[in-house]
């Protein structure tokens, strides 16, 4: 399935901030936060934009969100900056090994794993297992009753609560 009906509109938009600045254009070297949809096979092609313009992009950034399993092609050594990281877990994905890779970041302070696919019961062994894998993850649910992933996203810019800010609630995650 493509992100809203374009194939590869948010990997376009992605590689589009690292090519050259129009004349009149904005150079994207302020840019610390990125929130990325169908991140497959893109970290490769950003390390090899010429003129390391991917490798600076990446360099820069302290928080990423990655909306779908962290693809294979990304690297610690492409994030020395990052501070932050989110992703989405989802039933019958394992989040593990993606984090392997995340959580051996030089500066990483925070991870969030975010998901609908919750159960309103106590944690279980396999949500409690997670959570042992590093002491800096926490679980944020979405669903009925809850802050939407949207409305958090856009907390950050409204200065309100926030995927990075929100408290986590231990439950079970299905």
């Amino acid at each position: 399935m493509h992100e809203f009906g374009f194939p590869g509109l948010f990997k376009t938009i992605l590689y589009s901030l690292c090519s050259p600045p129009l004349p009149d254009g904005l150079e994207h070297t302020k840019l610390k936060e990125l929130t990325v949809f169908d991140n497959w096979e893109c970290w490769g092609h950003l390390q090899r934009l010429p003129h390391n313009r991917g490798l600076e992009l990446c360099r820069q950034i302290t928080r990423l969100r990655v909306h779908d399993p962290l693809s294979m092609d990304f690297t610690k050594e492409l994030f020395p900056s990052l501070t932050h990281y989110s992703c989405t877990a989802r039933p019958n994905l394992s989040v593990g090994g993606q984090l392997r890779e995340v959580c051996a970041l030089p500066k990483l302070e925070d991870v969030v794993i975010t998901s609908y696919f919750w159960k309103n019961e106590p944690a279980d062994e396999k949500t409690l297992k997670l959570l042992e894998k590093d002491k800096r993850i926490r679980l944020l649910y979405f669903g009925p009753g809850k802050a939407g992933e949207f409305e958090l996203w856009c907390g950050r810019s409204k200065q309100f609560d926030c995927i990075w800010t929100k408290r986590a609630e231990l439950r079970r995650l299905s």
